[in-house]
């Protein structure tokens, strides 16, 4: 698994969820986070080096649980020699667009991004075959999206807690935008956003819906597998071991932060019976 940060162990989270034997290899390329900051090319080329490192590790799947990775990236890591030779399951994140025109809500749907996500073509493309009439504009339409951008949230989510005052003052940026579109449904179309679920659930004083695709990549990964009978996952619902190898091309406090919100999503009793490893990465090793 990659993503720039934190925000992939909510993936994470819901592939140990899962209960199968399992062993994860997952890299935050914080040297570099976020990359909803970075150019297109820039984006590309860091995925591709981390997921050459991860395929060097002996991984039968590669998850990029990052949604401005997978929109940038994914169909190249697709075509990587050492993938298609390797027969390398490749699973991406996209923004939960569908879900949320499945809501058959009315009105405004808030897709929170970053700037690399809400400009991406394939994003529109989303958007528009998730129309409840393709056909008709999204002025048109019953329901149309809204692509909030922000450049500071994953930093910031990343840094969390000494940048909890930078989470809190951009939340309240998104709520105010939402409440002057008269939203109620809310896409957390970056994996570190869901991070934070329950301080979005608290922002409102009325119900929103707010969708994030954790569980449907977690599902998705696991059908994959068992489709193509991979013997390195086994399924049980007991007995099952579970070994997590977490990587930061950052630095030792980069690590503490994972270990920070893996431990916050899993529960202490999960965290502390996990078979976890912590390692730094040189950035100078991960070259293609």
């Amino acid at each position: 698994m990659l993503d720039s940060g934190a925000g992939g162990l909510t993936v994470l989270s819901a592939i140990l969820g899962a209960k199968r034997n399992i062993e994860l290899h997952y890299f935050a390329d914080d040297a570099f986070s976020p990359y909803g900051s970075l150019s297109v090319s820039d984006i590309q080329d860091r995925v591709i080096k981390v997921c050459l490192f991860l395929i060097n590790k002996g991984v039968s799947a590669l998850v990029i649980a990052c949604n401005t990775a997978t929109l940038e990236a994914v169909s190249l890591v697709r075509c990587l020699p050492e993938v298609k030779e390797n027969n390398i399951i490749v699973v991406g994140i996209e923004p939960a667009i569908k879900p949320a025109s499945l809501l058959n809500a009315q009105g405004v749907v808030s897709v929170l991004a970053t700037p690399v996500s809400c400009k991406s073509s394939r994003l529109q493309i989303l958007i528009q075959n998730s129309m409840p009439n393709p056909s008709l504009s999204l002025t048109d339409s019953k329901m149309g999206y809204h692509c909030i951008e922000s450049d500071v949230l994953a930093r910031a989510i990343d840094a969390m807690p000494e940048k909890l005052f930078v989470v809190e003052q951009e939340l309240q940026r998104i709520k105010g935008i939402m409440q002057d579109l008269n939203s109620r449904v809310l896409v957390l179309a970056c994996t570190h956003y869901p991070l934070i679920k329950s301080m979005f659930t608290d922002l409102f004083d009325y119900p929103i819906s707010i969708i994030e695709p954790s569980e449907a990549v977690a599902n998705r990964l696991f059908f994959l597998i068992d489709q193509s009978d991979n013997e390195g996952l086994l399924s049980t619902n007991k007995g099952y071991n579970q070994r997590v190898c977490l990587y930061s091309s950052g630095d030792c406090q980069a690590l503490r932060r994972l270990t920070y919100w893996l431990k916050a999503l899993l529960g202490g009793y999960v965290f502390d019976g996990l078979d976890l490893s912590l390692n730094t990465a040189c950035i100078d090793t991960l070259s293609s």
